[in-house]
Formats: C-alpha cells, structure tokens, sequence
C-alpha cells in the first residue's frame, strides 16, 4: 500500500467533508504532518527509536477535538504544543533498558561460551596428559603410533564434548542461534591459530574444525529441548 492509498483508507470512513478535503490533497499532492522535537529520556540509548507520541487523529472524534484544541490556543501555546519536549512513557523506557539487557546478555553468553569450551578442552589436556604420558609428545611428531592416534580421537572427544556444552551455556544466556554460531566461528580461528603452530599430526586439525560448529549447535539443540519441554 502507498501513501496515497493509506491516507484514502484512513480517513474512508470520515463525513463528506473530510472526504472532499482528503481527495484535493491527493490530487494535489500528499500533505503530512509532523512533531520534531527533543525526547526527555536520560535513560535511551544512542540508537534506539521509540514513536513516543503521535498527532495523527485515530477518529473524527479525535480530529474535531484537535481542531477545537488548535482553534481556541493561542499562538504562544500552538508554538508549544509543536516544539515541547516528548515525555517517554514508564512503558517506553523499561523498552530502551530491555535492548540495553538483551544486547549485554548477548556478549556475554558469547564470552561465557567460548571461554567455557577452551577451558574445559585445557582440562581435559591436562587430566589426559596424566593419564597417557604418551599423549603430551603427539603433536610434535609427524608419525604416530596405534595408542597416540587411539589418544588424537580421545583429544577430539574430548574437545567435542566441551562445544556440546559450550553450545549450552551460551543458549542458556542468550537463547539464540546467532550466538551459538558466533562461538563456534571463534573457536574455529583459535583452532587454526593453534594449528599454524602445531601442525601435527596434519590431519587431526581439519578433522577437529569441521566438527566444531555441528558440536556447539548440539548443545544449542539440547538447551532448546529442556524450553521446549517446559
């Protein structure tokens, strides 16, 4: 619908008279109009719009009290009506703080979620360290052999694991897909970093980055389920 069209509809099921006024504004040309002012908010944020208050009449009703309004004021009190601060609603800021929240709870479900999966994966490095000695040298050695390749698998278990539940706590902060994703795009770069630098053993590092985000949406997934559940 255009702006022609919209104006038509409306004012359709106004009287005559307005009908007859509407039709010479269309013929001639769209006629709007406006409130520019300041909003007194101390609390909205750089960004945020909120349509705090309207002139355009809901009825008849509403447009032959404006009228009266506009006709009885005097000049001094139409310039103020036009120009006055618009006061936002209790309503309207408690918007302003929510988008404030949401944004906040998102960088922090994405922090929380990566710093959650590379500290689980350290723990794991240390406690499979250990465990299986054998496991510290594997990636300085271009050859492995059969129980440092069974310890590779075990190392990319473990790392899975720890995006499965990464993917959870990021869901359970923010509740989003976006993030999810996100934190598994991050992991993949800290991944390749690691991997121009330990190279070894060379097909370890493609295997563990494929599967890094099908792993974290894993755990997006199963956060879903228990909300699902609810």
């Amino acid at each position: 619908m255009n702006a022609k069209q919209l104006l038509k509809e409306t004012f359709k099921n106004y009287n005559s008279e307005v009908q007859y006024l509407i039709d010479e504004f269309l013929q001639e040309g769209l006629m709007f109009v406006d409130k520019m002012g300041m909003v007194h908010a101390p609390g909205l944020v750089k960004g945020h719009v909120v349509n705090a208050n309207s002139f355009i009449p809901r009825n008849e009703a509403d447009l032959i009290r404006f009228t009266k309004l506009c006709s009885a004021a005097s000049d001094t009190e139409v310039s103020k009506m036009m120009t006055e601060q618009l006061i936002l609603t209790e309503d309207q800021m408690k918007f302003t703080v929510n988008l404030i929240e949401m944004k906040f709870r998102k960088i922090i479900s994405i922090v929380l979620g990566v710093g959650t999966i590379g500290l689980l994966s350290s723990i794991f490095a240390v406690l499979q360290g250990k465990l299986f000695p054998q496991a510290n040298v594997m990636f300085s050695q271009p050859s492995l052999s059969n129980p440092q390749i069974i310890q590779v698998f075990v190392k990319l278990a473990c790392i899975y694991i720890s995006c499965i539940l990464g993917g959870v706590l990021t869901t359970s902060i923010s509740g989003n897909l976006k993030e999810s994703l996100i934190v598994g795009v991050l992991i993949m770069v800290i991944i390749g970093w690691l991997w121009a630098n330990a190279m070894y053993p060379t097909w370890f590092w493609p295997l563990l980055i494929v599967g890094i985000i099908p792993f974290v949406l894993i755990g997006y997934k199963i956060r879903r389920s228990f909300d699902s559940d609810k």
